[in-house]
């Protein structure tokens, strides 16, 4: 035991390291159907490896929940906004309810089980895992008049003794919730909202949604020219020169783009299927059936247009210069403007930070891409603003206010989300395809909670089974009934509440989304999933500082 203490305090990060390794692998572990999840499995690992006797800084959770709260930010700007507009109401009332809940649950334990008011504070404060209250506390303790510094050590002793014994409960008991209870519940409620909104939505015409859907929105026909077509004598190019969302291909060894088009000949085309769709018999020909190497899948690329030759040119100018060099024509399939798709017309004029779609073979994709690359400068100096953005919340986080006899600490949770959705909008704002891929940014998610939860885990769960030996098993199963009450209280009632406001939002988002037949489930379900899921994370963020002003009122009334 000695020897695997010495080995994990050589550095105050090896331990975190260990944990979260090990608890990734146990998370990842299946029994039967249950599986323990990375989060549970880092946190169960946590407690067992910090039996050891590891030695690890429990401040240093904090910067990897400012990153976690920051990165959700980052990724949710522009739907953060969203998601406040229409659940306002809810928000409001779920971080009241956050607040209040576990202070009432605690009261009415205190009373039955004579818990004082000191370690009943630190266990509402552990009961949501909101450890600035306990700092904020124990500052307004030690400014209390008629208490002897004797008395007052003892006080702040049950208070961190309180928030021991339910941190550990807190943490697991929300991760069980919204990782296995939540799903559960929505998975559910989808059924019967998919079939509301599919009703509403039958019955009214949906718009053009802002989603990239290259799967059903680019399609491939194949025609063979005949004596009625009315192609014959052009060349392939210039069919493909008046169109921007759609290319002209010539299925010959011995023709190129500038030969005469002739009875016989097959002409392919590939583009939107809504534009393709009025291309009927004898207008290109007789349709064929396409082979295995006409069906060939296009790529395609997303491009921003920010350079000067292409920002106020026309879109069908735009097509005919990237595609001076392609082997066959690269298409338009998609402008985007302000989040909003634009309807494609040759004479659409291009403003800067368009983004545009583009499908054609991959040689030619790159080929054309080539236009429309990002500097080098932009990247460096939206990654600068990325670590820029965290800095400052943590310097916010650090101040506090002081009013009377009540200090009131910005959280570093609330900070980094409001600073991350800032900084998410201001890269998407200037340089949209610059920002950090999606992929990259869900990895520092969860590298950052898992860190957050990993010390957590080490710090306290030693401190936890000390204090269980200190107050005894009874009291450790009285803070675990109020967490488990006190959560499952106010996640039931906001789950109601955040649902119900989510209908209207829901059938809005669904109608704005593309293939509203037999692919609607998924995007409907993944907007529900993370609009509850945010409007949980801003509740939360937001319910601190309530939650702060209640424990200092409630200190000081008491000390009068």
């Amino acid at each position: 035991m000695d020897t695997l203490q010495y080995i994990l305090n050589t550095s105050p990060y090896f331990p975190v390291l260990v944990t979260l390794v090990l608890g990734l692998i146990v998370g990842k572990l299946t029994i039967g159907r249950f599986c323990l999840g990375s989060t549970l499995g880092i946190l169960t690992i946590a407690v067992i490896v910090g039996q050891v006797g590891v030695k690890v800084d429990p401040d240093l959770r904090w910067i990897f929940f400012g990153v976690f709260m920051y990165v959700v930010g980052y990724q949710g700007y522009y739907q953060l906004v969203g998601v406040i507009k229409d659940h306002k109401k809810s928000i409001i009332i779920a971080s009241i309810l956050m607040s209040f809940v576990p202070l009432i649950v605690v009261a009415v334990a205190s009373q039955l089980f004579d818990i004082n008011i000191y370690k009943a504070i630190g266990i509402a404060a552990g009961s949501f895992i909101h450890p600035e209250i306990i700092p904020v506390a124990t500052e307004t303790i030690q400014q209390l008049v008629g208490l002897s510094n004797q008395t007052k050590e003892i006080a702040i002793n049950e208070l961190y003794i309180g928030y021991a014994l339910t941190v550990i409960l807190g943490i697991a008991g929300t991760v069980i919730i919204l990782k296995w209870l939540f799903p559960i519940m929505v998975k559910r409620s989808n059924t019967d909202n998919y079939i509301n909104l599919q009703r509403d939505l039958f019955f009214s015409e949906p718009n053009k949604g802002n989603c990239v859907n290259t799967v059903g929105n680019v399609v491939r026909r194949s025609f063979q020219v005949n004596v009625h077509s009315t192609v014959i004598g052009k060349t392939i190019k210039q069919l493909n020169a008046p169109s921007v969302d759609v290319t002209f291909e010539l299925e010959s060894n011995d023709k190129d783009e500038f030969s005469l088009i002739t009875t016989g000949d097959i002409i392919t085309i590939t583009g939107r299927s809504n534009t393709l769709y009025y291309f009927d018999d004898n207008i290109l020909g007789n349709e064929l059936p396409l082979d295995d190497n006409q069906c060939a899948i296009e790529e395609h690329t997303m491009v921003m247009v920010s350079s000067t030759p292409f920002v106020g040119s026309k879109l069908q100018s735009v097509k005919c210069k990237i595609n001076e060099n392609t082997f066959r024509e690269v298409c338009v399939t998609q402008v985007i403007r302000a989040r909003e798709e634009m309807v494609l017309t040759p004479e659409l004029v291009l403003k800067k930070n368009d983004v545009i779609q583009l499908i054609g073979h991959g040689v030619d994709i790159k080929l054309a891409g080539s236009y429309f690359k990002t500097s080098a400068e932009d990247v460096w100096h939206h990654q600068l603003l990325f670590g820029f953005g965290l800095v400052i919340a943590y310097l916010i986080s650090l101040w506090h206010i002081s009013l009377g006899s009540l200090n009131l600490y910005f959280s570093l949770g609330i900070t980094s989300l409001i600073s991350g959705a800032v900084i998410g909008y201001s890269c998407n704002k200037n340089i949209p395809l610059a920002l950090m891929p999606k992929e990259i940014s869900n990895h520092i998610r969860r590298l950052s909670l898992g860190g957050f939860i990993a010390i957590s885990g080490l710090y306290f769960g030693p401190i936890t089974i000390n204090a269980i030996s200190d107050v005894g098993v009874n009291v450790f199963f009285i803070g675990c009934g109020i967490v488990a009450l006190s959560q499952l209280v106010y996640f039931a009632i906001c789950y109601s509440l955040f649902m119900r406001s989510s209908s209207a939002a829901s059938a809005s988002y669904a109608r704005k989304t593309p293939g509203a037949g037999s692919g609607f489930s998924d995007p409907y379900s993944q907007y529900l999933n993370r609009s509850v899921m945010l409007s949980f994370s801003i509740s939360y963020v937001s319910s601190s500082m309530l939650m702060l002003i209640l424990v200092s009122s409630a200190l000081n009334l008491i000390s009068r």
